[in-house]
């Protein structure tokens, strides 16, 4: 009996079991499916039922208002009333009118202050949901005040750019209907043109209006017997641009023969060279560009560098000559409007200063000994070699720079032999005339030269021997 109950107790308990887990794979087949979240709701509204946001446009301005924002929790409060905020827009050059639902409006719909100061937004949703609006600024353009005479003068730069702004004026004077403007500094540009001054005919050759000039104003009247509007424009007048000549080439600037036009000067005090100047000579020089304008005038520089000047230079001396390094110089030449021809301005010759190097006195010396020798030999006195030799070195004597003395023994030898000494000597004496012999020097020319007097006679060595002795007291 009590296994019978054992047995009946487990078969309902499996049987329960398998209910439970029957009705849990319905209830799950059967559950509904997931719904779409809601729409955003603005910032700082997530918590309310209903949520509500009004957003401001500037429209082509600055400064419009921030988003403003509320919510509810009532179940079925599904609008917002935002009172329109004082703030408004700006924006240049027109007057802020009030807000519009439409961007292009011309009339304001809501204004602070005004008959509609409240703007009404509502939230779309069965239980809850969110609403959103925004507000475009509405504007006008800003217009002149208005008179009883209004005034305008227009400028027209008539083919060229940047004429005055239009200039305006007004009265409320019963009978005053004129206005007198000023004209303005302000001038406008054209390529190739120089501007004169206004005129009220387009195709005016001549100013009628300038600043500043003589007529510095221009009246405009207003047509109307108790008001009206007067109008005026002016037109640019402009002549043409006198053209800038062109740079003459080479062949124009040498035919104008400029003479004087550069001093070439040596530096070395030593040397006989001097100074020469030169015409402006082919080659030397380069064309610059024209400069300046029909007002100040047309100049063109020519460079002139110093080689071609320092070379004829060199030619005429006889030496070599170096200018200094970089030097330069210039002429200006300045176009003649009437001659319609350039010529060379006013200027002093351009000095360029050329060193050359002193000539080594040994070298100078030896030319000198050279032509004694050749000396030596016209000598017809002289039967041997050994006396062409003493003529020869008695020569060296005056290449080392014999003094005075020296020609002194010449003379003592007398007029039999003493003609090739002493032209020898003497031609020493004027080629250095500076340098001092020396003792050693002059004894052994002395000493040659009576050697070859002892040919001649007793008298002769005796002369000689008394020459030599002065020299050795000297």
């Amino acid at each position: 009996m009590n296994s019978m109950k054992k047995r009946l107790l487990a078969a309902a308990v499996a049987a329960a079991m398998a209910v439970t887990a029957f009705s849990g794979a319905v209830l799950a087949e059967t559950e509904p499916a997931a719904q779409p979240a809601p729409a955003a709701a603005a910032a700082g509204t997530e918590e309310y039922r209903w949520s509500f946001e009004l957003k401001f446009d500037a429209n082509g301005g600055t400064g419009a208002p921030a988003t403003m924002t509320a919510g509810n929790n009532d179940t079925y409060r599904n609008t917002n009333s935002f009172k329109i905020p004082q703030q408004e827009p700006t924006r240049e050059g027109y007057v802020f009118l009030g807000w519009s639902e439409k961007k292009d409006a011309t009339a304001a719909t809501y204004k602070y202050g005004g008959e509609h100061a409240y703007c009404q937004v509502k939230a779309e949703g069965k239980d809850g949901g969110f609403g959103t609006k925004t507000l475009y600024a509405v504007w006008e353009k800003e217009s002149t005040p208005t008179y009883r005479w209004s005034f305008e003068l227009k400028f027209d730069a008539n083919g060229g750019t940047g004429a005055p702004a239009t200039m305006t004026a007004g009265n409320n004077d019963t009978y005053r209907n004129t206005n007198s403007f000023k004209i303005p500094q302000q001038e406008p540009t054209r390529e190739g043109y120089v501007f004169l001054g206004w005129a009220e005919k387009q195709n005016a050759t001549t100013a009628t209006y300038q600043y500043g000039g003589e007529h510095a104003y221009c009246q405009v009247k207003a047509e109307g017997k108790d008001g009206g509007f007067g109008t005026k424009t002016l037109y640019a007048v402009w002549e043409k641009a006198p053209q800038a000549p062109a740079a003459p080439d080479e062949a124009a600037v040498d035919a104008l023969d400029i003479r004087d036009a550069v001093t070439v000067r040596c530096t070395n005090a030593q040397e006989a060279h001097g100074e020469a100047t030169y015409g402006l000579l082919a080659g030397s020089y380069t064309i610059g560009a024209v400069e300046g304008d029909s007002v100040s005038g047309y100049k063109v520089r020519l460079q002139i560098e110093p080689q071609a000047y320092v070379e004829a230079f060199d030619k005429a001396a006889g030496a070599q000559h170096t200018a200094p390094e970089g030097a330069q110089g210039a002429i200006t030449l300045v176009w003649n409007e009437a001659e319609g021809a350039w010529e060379a301005e006013a200027f002093e010759p351009i000095v360029f200063a050329a060193a050359c190097e002193s000539k080594d006195p040994s070298t100078s010396d030896s030319s000198s000994t050279s032509d004694s020798s050749s000396t030596s030999d016209s000598s017809s006195t002289s039967d041997s070699s050994s006396t062409s030799d003493s003529t020869s070195t008695s020569g060296s004597t005056s290449a080392s720079g014999s003094s005075s003395a020296s020609s002194g023994s010449s003379s003592t030898g007398g007029s039999a032999g003493g003609t090739t000494g002493g032209a020898s000597t003497g031609g020493g004496t004027s080629s250095t005339g500076t340098a001092t012999a020396t003792p050693q020097t002059n004894d052994v020319s002395n000493a040659l030269l009576c050697a070859s007097l002892a040919l001649f006679g007793a008298l002769g060595l005796a002369g000689c021997t008394v020459a030599l002795l002065r020299r050795r007291a000297r």
